[in-house]
């Protein structure tokens, strides 16, 4: 550029450098305006727009991780689905196995083989009920709780049901006796110190048999020996009894005849149910005074007339005997040597002997029947442990030391275990839950009553090994994002931010055994009613837990129906409901993303078309510069 006089001169270098800068931006925002209309999008470059490219990464990412959370609902919701029709196919079969148990013990006399027919039936049932407890969804199982890949139900050789290698019928609770029991078996045998009870076990066992050196006694003996007050029975009360030894020693079984026994006696007698006044003197002469059933109704009373099955103690025997005295005695036709009766060939008439004392008489046969009756020394033994008699014994402690009396190792520690797990010592309770047992355990060991190593060996114990399984298996969860905003507090999930999906067979079909010794578990339970229907002569015990099982597996029916089904639809309602709620999330993000992203088409070619106009423009005022500057150029 020159500069002459007032004016300014612009050369065609620089008209061309400018007009190239306009013409290059032209066809630049004519190309980004065509890129537009190409592919729909606002930018294809975060350069172009960092503030819309970073919120369109987090409205994406947001977008993803609904599809993610919609993707689980969708997964769980189908698989609670399949629990709901596996449980349902279960609840069907427990009406099944209802159906066939009333068939049959529908009459108790029905005969043996028919009942094989349903045993059969409800063995199948059972194999059918396994293969659903044991249902898969996706290769997994759907009541393993949160293992999915194991076997969660498993039937043994030996029939034991087992849920993920634990035993279904764990009890749920401890009793004071179990717990005795674990303790000794954990610590060497652990046990208490024993004094000797007065009198002892080991003499008076010696005394009762009549020397150390006999191995059995006759029933009478023993009950002499009993009821001998230099034998140191008579004149000693258990603790917590009223009664004194040998009162609770004479209610034993050994001690205890029938009516028809006694029936038998009186027979044995003379005593017979002939009828008399027949009008023929020779068969008239034959009936007893009183008569058998007379006799047997003075001394035993109606209950025993009604059921001469019943059994009396030879004390209350004794006494209904010492009262028999009927006016006149007992007359009673005689016999010969041969068994025949002694008839008088002048008269045609049985002779009779009257027993002026029969009361003597009938004891005498029922001392003589219970002196050829023997009990072995073990019985005896048995009898006299049951009543509470000791002999001094040495106790062990933890470490399987000898541990002399008074001193109790195993009391002390019970008591320490059964005490109120809080720690509070205010009184020992009858039954602890497995919970409790954990708790009271590390509470002896921090007061120092275990070791840490005694306290891991108590828990290694197979019965509290296996609840202490069952808490955990009851602790398990399997959480799904759904929406909820997912946290973990501790290392652990907050439930309340995600979905729980797994589903414990525990759970659905029960654990555990009842007041009754009957499983909870529905499997189990069918198994019992398996064994009522194997039993041949069923008798009142059997018919009786035969109602006990088909009251339990209605009301295990009704629970699987009732909480079952109805818990797991509640949360299949609630996925569905989520599984709305996150689609119409989606929806809203997919549209901002859209909105952000994608432009309006109308306008992106309105756009265009103005690019175009002013790129064409541009190049028609490139021609009238260019052709101007050259003709000044040339003048």
């Amino acid at each position: 550029m020159a500069m002459g006089g007032m004016g300014m001169r612009i050369t065609t270098n620089a008209m061309i450098r400018r007009y190239s800068t306009n013409l290059n931006n032209a066809l630049g925002d004519l190309d980004s305006k065509r890129n537009t209309v190409a592919t729909n999008r606002n930018f294809n470059k975060i350069a172009e727009d960092p503030a819309a490219a970073m919120k369109s990464f987090k409205l994406r990412s947001n977008f993803q991780r609904t599809e993610v959370q919609k993707a689980n609902t969708l997964d769980a919701l189908a698989k609670l689905e399949e629990v709901t029709s596996n449980v349902q196919g279960c609840t069907r079969m427990g009406l099944n196995f209802i159906d066939k148990s009333l068939l049959s013990y529908s009459d108790p006399n029905s005969a043996f083989e028919s009942r094989q027919a349903y045993k059969q039936e409800v063995d199948q049932l059972i194999e059918s009920f396994l293969q659903q407890a044991n249902g898969k969804y996706n290769e997994n199982f759907i009541f393993g709780g949160a293992s999915t890949k194991d076997l969660p139900f498993e039937k043994l050789e030996s029939g034991e049901i087992l849920y993920r290698g634990v035993p279904v019928n764990t009890p749920t609770y401890l009793t004071k006796d179990d717990v005795s029991k674990i303790l000794s078996e954990t610590f060497n045998g652990l046990k208490d110190s024993v004094v000797a009870t007065t009198p002892d076990l080991t003499n008076t066992l010696n005394t009762l048999m009549g020397g150390a050196g006999n191995t059995s006694v006759s029933v009478k003996d023993l009950y002499d020996a009993i009821n001998t007050p230099a034998n140191g029975l008579t004149g000693n009360s258990p603790a917590g009894s009223t009664d004194t030894y040998a009162d609770i020693l004479n209610k034993n079984e050994a001690f205890q005849l029938t009516g028809l026994q006694v029936k038998t006696m009186l027979s044995s007698m003379g005593l017979n149910d002939l009828p008399t006044n027949t009008g023929n003197a020779t068969f008239d002469s034959l009936a007893s005074s009183p008569s058998l059933s007379q006799a047997y109704s003075d001394i035993m009373g109606a209950d025993f007339v009604a059921d001469d099955s019943k059994t009396i103690s030879y004390d209350e025997l004794k006494q209904k005997i010492a009262a028999f005295a009927p006016a006149g005695g007992v007359t009673v036709p005689n016999f010969k040597a041969d068994g025949s009766y002694d008839i008088d060939p002048a008269t045609g008439v049985c002779n009779t002997t009257t027993i002026a004392n029969p009361a003597t008489d009938l004891q005498n046969k029922v001392d003589a029947s219970l002196q050829n009756i023997t009990l072995p020394k073990d019985k005896v033994n048995e009898m006299l442990t049951d009543v509470g008699l000791k002999d001094a014994e040495n106790g062990i402690d933890m470490n399987g030391n000898t541990v002399a009396p008074p001193d109790a190792p195993l009391t002390d520690l019970l008591n320490k275990i059964m005490e109120n797990p809080s720690g509070v010592p205010s009184y020992v309770k009858d039954q602890l839950s497995y919970d409790e047992v954990e708790k009271a355990i590390d509470k002896a060991v921090e007061d120092g009553k275990l070791t840490e190593s005694q306290g891991y060996q108590l828990k290694a114990n197979k019965e509290i090994g296996y609840q202490l399984k069952y808490n955990t298996y009851f602790n398990e969860h399997s959480y799904r994002d759904i929406g909820f905003g997912m946290k973990e507090k501790e290392g652990q999930i907050v439930s309340t931010s995600a979905f729980d999906t797994a589903v414990n067979g525990l759970d659905v079909f029960g654990h555990g055994i009842d007041e009754d010794g009957l499983p909870n578990n529905i499997i189990a339970l069918a198994q019992e009613l398996s064994k009522t229907l194997a039993v041949e002569d069923i008798s009142d015990l059997d018919f009786e837990k035969h109602n006990k099982i088909i009251n339990k597996m209605r009301a295990s029916y009704n629970d699987m129906v009732d909480n079952g089904l109805a818990a797991i639809g509640t949360k299949c309602a609630f996925l569905e409901n989520t599984d709305d709620q996150l689609t119409e999330a989606s929806q809203i993000l997919n549209e901002q993303i859209s909105d952000l992203d994608f432009c309006d088409p109308a306008e992106a070619i309105t756009n265009l078309m103005w690019a175009q106009y002013a790129y064409n423009a541009t190049l028609k005022v490139g021609n009238t510069l260019l052709s101007n500057s050259f003709i000044d150029f040339m003048s």
